[in-house]
């Protein structure tokens, strides 16, 4: 688990199925803006099928190393932060995220994103962190952009974002020379995550 001051970054669990899906059912409206896979009521079985994936890759190391945002006050589940695997030779990820409805604007995706990226960089020896989004989504441009990233490129015409095309924006973070300080990191270590 990855700790800050407010939030705990967690592995995927079964025991988070239920509240995933209550998170996701909630949150359409907003997701289904620039999520593809937004749905309105996802089934527990479709919930259920995604979370055994997402174990058995973050039990594997491979391709999406997922964790679930929770608010330390309550254990809310606010949202959902994973680490892509890009080329483990650089090594190299994309860090992709979502956040719940009642949650959005209070700050817990910038925090996951610092305290995903300080994680990756320390422990897992990042050469290279990357954030995708598109140009239209305002409010992910202004994380990747809160957490340090620069913008390194505009690729035209990439993506469709709610029925039009859009461009994707490529930010990026090189190195743990690029990390910076502006969280209350409480714990980064690699306790109980074996990875």
């Amino acid at each position: 688990m990855l700790t800050s001051s407010r939030i705990e970054l967690k592995p995927p669990s079964l025991d988070w199925v239920e509240p995933l899906r209550l998170a996701l059912s909630e949150s359409y409206e907003l997701h289904q803006l620039f999520l593809d896979w937004a749905e309105p009521d996802p089934s527990i079985l479709t919930v259920t099928a995604n979370m055994n994936v997402a174990k058995e890759q973050f039990e594997r190391k491979e391709h999406e190393l997922r964790f679930m945002i929770v608010r330390r006050e309550d254990q809310l589940l606010v949202g959902s932060i994973s680490l892509h695997v890009r080329d483990v030779s650089v090594p190299y990820y994309e860090i992709g995220y979502w956040v719940r409805q009642s949650a959005a604007g209070k700050g817990y995706i910038t925090e996951a994103v610092l305290l995903l990226a300080d994680y990756a960089f320390i422990h897992l020896h990042a050469a290279r962190l990357e954030i995708r989004t598109a140009a239209s989504n305002e409010k992910s441009r202004a994380v990747a952009e809160r957490a340090g990233f620069k913008l390194e490129a505009t690729l035209k015409n990439a993506c469709r974002s709610q029925g039009h095309l859009d461009d994707t924006l490529v930010y990026s973070r090189i190195g743990y020379e690029d990390m910076i300080p502006e969280i209350d990191l409480v714990d980064i270590s690699p306790d109980g995550l074996d990875y």
